[in-house]
């Protein structure tokens, strides 16, 4: 799995090494969050703001809807404050959503293992600056593996998707055993060969 921020910022800390053995939930990666935190800040504001022209809005449709009961208004100036205080309503619920997104931008400063693994790769460092989405890790997960191999042009008929496939690696001389899950549709641009 390709770990990534959901915002961008300043990498604060960096809690694992490549080969670290992480389990679900653990803190892997920290961006610095002041910015994110101010606009937490602003959303909470514009919250406030909007409620207290809701309430505003909503006193004064109750006074002219007294007034419009004693016959000393129009019943369109009334349809006008009943339009205000549902305006108003509707921009309070819209700050209330900016404000809650805003929050939840706020935990997405702390990259999360989503899964048990082990850290296999780092792509970044304490210091730079990531985007949001820019894969800064990669999560190997606990359980099955999958080995990719490179299979020329001239042997791919030998190979088909469900056949049995068994493969020993030079480094430890394990043999594995596993089902051949895909084969890749187009050939490799730079090697000619398909995955």
């Amino acid at each position: 799995t390709r770990l990534a921020f959901q915002v961008g910022g300043q990498v604060l800390s960096r809690n694992v090494n490549v080969g670290a053995h992480v389990r679900a939930g653990d803190v892997l990666m920290v961006i610095d969050a002041r910015d994110v935190q101010q606009q937490v800040n602003a959303a909470n504001a514009a919250v406030q703001a909007a409620l207290s022209r809701y309430e505003l809005a909503r006193t004064e449709r109750a006074r002219y809807e007294q007034l419009y009961a004693a016959q000393a208004i129009s019943e369109a100036m009334l349809d006008q404050y009943r339009t205000n205080e549902r305006a108003a309503e509707a921009a309070y619920r819209q700050a209330a959503a900016q404000s809650t997104e805003a929050s939840n931008a706020l935990g997405y400063t702390h990259l999360v293992a989503g899964a048990d693994g082990v850290i296999s790769n780092i792509t970044v460092e304490e210091g730079q600056v990531v985007a949001a989405g820019q894969t800064v890790m990669t999560l190997t997960q606990e359980g099955a593996r999958e080995i990719e191999i490179a299979v020329p042009e001239s042997r791919l008929s030998d190979v088909s998707v469900g056949m049995p496939a068994a493969v020993t690696l030079w480094a430890d001389d394990i043999a594995y055993t596993g089902t051949v899950r895909e084969i890749a549709p187009v050939a490799d641009a730079a090697t000619g060969t398909y995955t």
